[in-house]
């Protein structure tokens, strides 16, 4: 039954994504890769980062949830 139910979701998650604008690369810095796309049908625009950051999962969480300094 779980396999099912984890095949059922793997197509309706990958069916959208399929009809997705191509990702385009914006930023390749310091061994941070950065791809932007638009959102079909909205104002919207979608963000993918790769890198490695050498530091604790919680000063990582702690960084990406800081309101204040958020556009830094």
């Amino acid at each position: 039954m779980r396999c099912w139910v984890t095949i059922a979701l793997s197509l309706v998650l990958v069916g959208p994504a399929v009809a997705a604008p191509p990702w385009e690369q914006i930023s390749d810095d310091d061994g941070i890769v950065v791809w932007q796309r638009e959102v079909p049908e909205t104002s919207l625009v979608e963000f993918r980062g790769r890198g490695l950051v050498k530091a604790p999962l919680k000063k990582i969480l702690a960084v990406l949830r800081d309101q204040k300094r958020k556009t830094e």
